[in-house]
């Protein structure tokens, strides 16, 4: 697990930090914020994706559609800028699919939801897992993620808007965790900040990566209230802040919305990370500053959060991957 696997970065002007080695990454037509993304060999019939902008300006990504086109796996991603238009960014993207039992340690979740079609999911717990509860009003659901629960917070959410039509982007809005379930409530907002009906994808890992393997080298850290500065919160809560070396990850408050992620010891080969948003702030979203870069063996990754295109003070969820 997973079957088939897949991430990459787009630089602006191709596709770097790459597996397969032969990924591509084409905008088209050129300048216009649409991206055609294609892993070689991935096509799987219950894949799912994710997509993290790269930028401090407040531009996001968000999924348009993925398929298969043969052997391969084609994830289509648009990106937005405050205003609602279509406008190029850098941005980080994975696609993953998996079948069959599950891990002997740790669970990988994921849920797809379409909007009354056919959800792409899957639970290695074995477990079942029902379609979303859609609340009141717009754009707000829970998911039940059915035999993962336990007596504490565990493990990582990441949350991605799937919209065609216009500009989307979704979150995390609350966490909760019973004895045999977690439950999670998702909330998705326009590009004008007002809550929306739309697509989305979620998934959950614990003890392993967001494509649902279990390298020699990851990690992950939820940041689940800013707090007031410089004091955090979150990163302390062992079992939602996790390393495969066994080092402390560590946050650092920067500026309004800005934050330095330190993960020791844990940098190695093509690696991959994805950011999205937490907290009940309604339309806050959070996504990459800048490309993760290193030091020493260590991985250091700037967090960037918005609120109606300017920078604010949010929740958050990081995941860091190595092949």
């Amino acid at each position: 697990m997973p079957d088939k696997y897949g991430f990459a970065v787009w630089n602006g002007v191709a596709a770097v930090k790459r597996t397969p080695a032969t990924t591509t990454i084409v905008e088209v037509p050129a300048g216009s914020g649409q991206y055609r993304v294609t892993f070689p060999g991935q096509a799987h019939a219950n894949g799912y994706a994710h997509v993290t902008a790269i930028n401090g300006g407040g531009r996001w990504c968000q999924l348009n559609n993925w398929f298969s086109i043969g052997a391969d796996a084609r994830v289509d991603v648009d990106c937005y800028n405050p205003g609602g238009f279509k406008q190029s960014t850098n941005f980080s993207v994975m696609y993953a699919g998996s079948s069959g039992p599950g891990p002997v340690t740790g669970a990988h979740v994921y849920y797809a939801y379409n909007l009354g079609g056919v959800p792409h999911k899957f639970n290695s717990t074995g477990a079942v897992d029902p379609a979303p509860i859609d609340e009141p009003g717009v754009g707000s659901w829970l998911q039940n993620f059915n035999g993962i629960g336990g007596p504490m917070m565990k493990g990582q959410l990441q949350v991605t808007a799937l919209n065609f039509a216009e500009g989307a982007r979704c979150k995390a809005s609350a966490w909760f965790i019973d004895a045999g379930f977690q439950q999670v409530r998702v909330k998705c907002y326009n590009s004008a900040g007002a809550p929306l009906d739309t697509r989305w994808v979620l998934s959950y890992h614990e003890r392993r990566e967001v494509v649902g393997k279990a390298g020699p080298k990851f990690a992950y850290g939820t940041l689940w209230w800013p707090g007031t500065p410089p004091l955090l919160s979150g990163f302390d809560v062992a079992e939602t802040n996790y390393s495969s070396v066994g080092m402390r990850n560590t946050v650092l408050y920067v500026s309004t919305g800005r934050y330095l992620v330190s993960l020791p010891n844990v940098a190695g080969g093509t690696d991959h990370v994805q950011v999205t948003g937490y907290g009940h702030l309604n339309n806050r979203w959070c996504q990459l500053e800048d490309l993760w870069f290193y030091a020493g063996n260590g991985v250091q990754v700037k967090v960037a959060c918005f609120n109606n295109g300017q920078p604010a003070d949010s929740g958050f969820f990081v995941t860091y991957s190595t092949v």
